[in-house]
């Protein structure tokens, strides 16, 4: 165990293909979902052969081709068939289509064919046809938008004139609309050509295949759509991956002692001063947040960066496209903090704690709070032992942090417990100082601001090259 009396770190050597798991870290717990949105398959290979796991980068080889096969299969038979119905003309097709049609010709939908969680090898072999889509995209979507503006001023002009004139004028449109849906119908086919040409690559259809749902049609009565889909929520590939990036970051993960005391029924833990937290915050805010009593922080850089990463609410406030290059731009910032005094935290791992906690909101009458803590510490049986498991409730987290706040305690500690990484919220009344020097941890030096000297921008995935090179529109899912 690491001694909590020291505000220094012992430096970690890590070697650069862990590294990249505290560059990278967008995961916003041990629990959470998603790893493989941000490393791929090609990062867990690479971290098990580097530290010669060499048996458990076999097995993973070996689920990536099965699944990767079983993509292959299915959306080679989708494109199979669509192809029968493509050769039928446009107003069929676009009646028959296992493809969006509406989405991605009407509605402009860009498509996401090029994920950041490829390995740069596949992105550089695929960016130039990637390109070429982007191309007849924009062309498409130039003639549509000629087309609507075109039809807009006719409507004015007719709306004055007889029913014959109207008649006429709607002649007049059909060959620019011929010409439209012939634009819409090349685009489609090279879509379809596009994902021909990748079929083989292993690296592109397991890191893009749930991608590829986005643009087939939501017709789950179609046997072959329902099984594609179906493999976003079952394939074993996220779960091999999270474990492999799980073992990494347990080696690095400082684990503590704290002092512990229990009155009244509640237990507590003890936050020694001058101990060491940090948080995340958005490119907006500040390393203290402002109009609030309380903030929460983790223990380590690699529990809290994902917090650093811009939300979809935030591209709507500033009304922004949700484009990789906005998300670069909106990145935000981590700041480390000191205790200035002793803490007694409430400690929510406790499930007498908790109990007692409850009693205390029912016998006071506090609904709203009572709600937010059986919501967010919720008791569950575990091997035939209670325990408490975590989910985390933006608006639950807050009314329970603000009753902890005006009933006079120092906030709460959430330690080792499921759901969700290492926690505490403070009410920060004179407990803590952000930290202006340089603070080792993790095996890498932290200032105060890290988009001054050490950008999160340039370290994420989607921020590297060269992934920046392409600036599609990002999903929002």
């Amino acid at each position: 165990m690491a001694s909590i009396g020291s505000v220094l770190y012992e430096e970690v050597k890590m070697p650069e293909h862990h590294r990249i798991l505290v560059k990278n870290n967008l995961l916003k717990g041990e629990e959470g979902e998603g790893d493989l949105d941000v490393y791929g398959t090609s990062t867990a290979l690479n971290i098990l052969i580097q530290d010669r796991k060499f048996q458990e980068a076999s097995d993973l080889e070996s689920e990536i081709r099965q699944e990767s096969e079983k993509i292959r299969n299915l959306l080679y038979a989708i494109l199979q068939q669509d192809n029968a119905e493509f050769d039928k003309g446009y107003e069929h097709y676009v009646k028959n289509s296992l493809f969006d049609i509406k989405g991605l010709c009407y509605h402009n939908q860009k498509i996401v064919l090029l994920p950041f969680t490829v390995s740069k090898d596949t992105f550089n072999t695929c960016y130039p046809f990637y390109e070429e889509l982007k191309k007849l995209h924009s062309n498409y979507k130039d003639r549509y938008e000629q087309i609507e503006t075109l039809e807009e001023t006719q409507e004015e002009k007719t709306s004055k004139v007889s029913n014959f004139f109207a008649s006429f004028s709607s002649v007049k449109k059909k060959p620019k609309k011929i010409v439209y849906k012939e634009s819409c119908m090349n685009y489609i086919k090279a879509i379809k050509e596009y994902l021909y040409t990748f079929l083989s690559n292993d690296d592109y259809l397991i890191n893009t295949f749930k991608y590829i749902t986005l643009f087939l049609k939501g017709d789950y009565e179609n046997e072959l759509i329902r099984e594609f889909t179906q493999h976003v929520n079952e394939n074993k590939i996220a779960k091999l991956c999270k474990k492999v990036f799980s073992d990494v970051r347990k080696q690095y993960k400082t684990k503590y002692e704290f002092e512990e005391i229990t009155e009244n029924g509640l237990k507590y833990k003890i936050i020694p001063k001058n101990f060491l937290l940090y948080r995340s915050y958005a490119s907006n805010s500040t390393p203290f947040p402002r109009n609030r009593a309380q903030m929460w922080v983790g223990f380590s850089f690699i529990d809290v960066v994902g917090y650093a990463t811009p939300q979809d609410i935030t591209f709507e406030e500033k009304d922004l496209t949700f484009t990789s290059e906005n998300y670069c731009k909106l990145l935000g910032n981590v700041s480390t903090y000191r205790t200035k005094k002793e803490l007694k935290l409430l400690d929510m791992g406790s499930v007498n704690t908790v109990k007692s906690l409850i009693e205390i909101l029912q016998r006071d009458n506090k609904k709203d709070v009572l709600r937010g803590l059986v919501e967010g510490w919720k008791i569950i049986i575990k091997n035939d032992e209670e325990i408490v498991n975590r989910k985390s409730e933006y608006e639950g987290d807050e009314k329970f942090a603000d009753w902890l706040y005006e009933s006079g305690y120092d906030g709460y500690i959430g330690y080792d417990l499921p759901g969700l990484h290492d926690e505490c919220c403070i009410s920060r009344d004179k407990s803590l100082e952000d930290i202006e020097e340089p603070v080792k941890g993790m095996g890498l030096k932290f200032p105060l601001h890290l988009l001054n000297a050490f950008p999160i921008s340039q370290i994420v995935p989607l921020c590297q090259d060269p992934f920046t090179k392409i600036n599609y529109e990002l999903t929002l899912n």
